[in-house]
C-alpha cells in the first residue's frame, strides 16, 4: 500500500517522523542494450539500478486496551508493520 491508500484506510497517524534516505538496488531488465552487439540475450540488457528513497516512519496509538502499530514507508510504500506496545490515552 502506499502512504495515501493507508491514510484513507487508517486515519492520521499519531506521529510522523522522516528517519532519512537509503539506496536502494534493483535488478531490473530492459529492452535496449547498452552496447551494440555486447548483449547477453536478444530480449534485454539485466542490470542493477540504484535508487534513493526517503524512509517515513508512522506511528498509530490505538489507546491504553490496544497495541500501537509502527508502519515504515520506502519511497511512500508500506514495507513493514509491527507492534510496539500498549498505547495511551491522549
Amino acid at each position: 500500500m502506499h502512504e495515501e491508500q493507508v491514510r484513507r484506510a487508517c486515519g492520521d497517524p499519531t506521529t510522523v517522523r522522516f528517519l532519512g534516505t537509503a539506496v536502494r538496488s534493483a535488478h531490473i531488465p530492459t529492452r535496449r542494450r547498452l552496447t551494440p552487439g555486447i548483449s547477453g540475450d536478444r530480449n534485454g540488457y539485466y542490470g542493477y539500478y540504484s535508487q534513493e528513497v526517503v524512509l517515513t516512519e508512522y506511528v498509530y496509538n490505538f489507546g491504553p486496551r490496544k497495541f500501537m502499530r509502527r508502519l515504515l514507508f520506502e519511497g511512500g510504500v508500506l514495507v513493514s508493520i509491527e507492534k510496539i506496545g500498549y498505547g495511551y490515552r491522549d
